[in-house]
């Protein structure tokens, strides 16, 4: 039964919903007539809109166009000044040190720090230090002029002068390395090696005083003083004023009791030496002579 009831009360509802929209039917067509109307009337002024501003951006272009131009050219010319400002205020870009010449640097202030070593005493590390370089750099004769100074204080003469003598086969002129073989010799007391080290640096080129000084007192040591004698007055007349040097001559002049060499050699130390006992020795046996 109350089924019944529901479902009649649901077509009297629907009958009513549908009289009133019957009643109303024609304003909701005009309604949608004027909606039509108004979305065309939005339409043509929406196409009038974009003719008149493609019109206006069309006369607008050109004129922005010719402005750019002339505003481009103007930028060019102002860039182009500035940039002629900056290249002479900028500092400029620093080049890139190669890289050989850095390892150069490198070598070089790794070779100071081993010199400085050596020059400590401080001999093992010196001669690791130097080790280390000579593998990266066999032909730098510097580092092999350390380690024969590192063997000849450690008195290990043998390589020391094997080291000295590698350097001379790469430089036949280098007098540090025909310096250091004479001290060798020297210390050993090897006057006829002392004398050929000596002519060979002669043969080399090289004329340095020190050169006939050794040579001499390997001959005066062998028993030759008059070939010392020749040999000191050269290296006197290289060094005039070398006191060391005029003690040799003076010494020499004695034994081969040439007084005139040895008292010109006097009077040449009077004017240079300030050690008067000495000077009194050898007025003492110029007068004996």
């Amino acid at each position: 039964m109350l089924y019944v009831i529901f479902f009649a009360i649901a077509i009297v509802c629907a009958l009513i919903v549908f009289f009133i929209i019957k009643k109303h039917a024609h304003k909701l067509d005009r309604f949608d007539g004027e909606v039509e109307q108004s979305e065309k009337q939005a339409e043509i002024k929406k196409q009038l809109i974009e003719n008149k501003l493609k019109k206006k951006f069309s006369l607008a272009g050109s004129k922005i166009s010719d402005s750019s131009k002339v505003a481009s050219s103007k930028l060019k010319q102002i860039s182009g000044n500035w940039s002629l400002k900056f290249k002479k205020v900028l500092p400029k870009k620093r080049k890139e040190k190669p890289v050989k010449l850095e390892k150069k640097e490198k070598t070089n202030g790794n070779l100071i720090e081993a010199q400085v070593l050596l020059k400590q005493r401080k001999f093992d590390e010196a001669e690791k230090k130097f080790m280390l370089l000579l593998k990266e750099d066999t032909s730098n004769l510097d580092i092999y002029m350390g380690l024969g100074a590192i063997y000849m204080a450690k008195k290990d003469f043998v390589t020391a002068e094997e080291t000295f003598l590698h350097v001379l086969k790469k430089d036949a002129k280098n007098a540090s390395a025909y310096k250091e073989i004479s001290q060798i010799f020297k210390i050993q007391k090897k006057w006829q090696d002392l004398k050929k080290n000596g002519q060979l640096a002669l043969d080399s080129g090289l004329k340095e005083a020190w050169i006939y000084i050794n040579m001499g007192v390997a001959d005066k040591k062998m028993g030759y003083p008059e070939k010392a004698e020749e040999l000191f007055k050269k290296a006197v007349e290289t060094e005039p004023e070398n006191e060391a040097f005029l003690d040799y001559l003076f010494e020499v002049s004695i034994i081969n009791k040439n007084r005139e060499l040895a008292g010109k050699t006097l009077n040449t130390l009077k004017n240079i030496s300030t050690d008067e006992i000495k000077l009194q020795s050898y007025r003492d046996k110029l007068d004996i002579l």
